[in-house]
């Protein structure tokens, strides 16, 4: 499943935002998508952009 939501993630046009990933995948949970994107912000994949409802996600160069 992480897998997906990994894929899903690096495939969007970036920045995008939990819901793009939920609404592309919509029989995953939302939880899970959060904490699948925060290890990748861990492993500095990604980074955060704004905070709360309308934060979005970034490559790190």
């Amino acid at each position: 499943m992480s897998a997906i939501i990994r894929q899903t993630a690096m495939a969007l046009g970036m920045p995008f935002s939990v819901a793009d990933v939920l609404r592309l995948n919509p029989t995953l949970d939302r939880e899970l998508i959060k904490k699948v994107i925060s290890s990748m912000k861990k492993e500095k994949i990604i980074k955060m952009v704004g905070k709360g409802r309308g934060a979005k996600w970034v490559k790190c160069n």
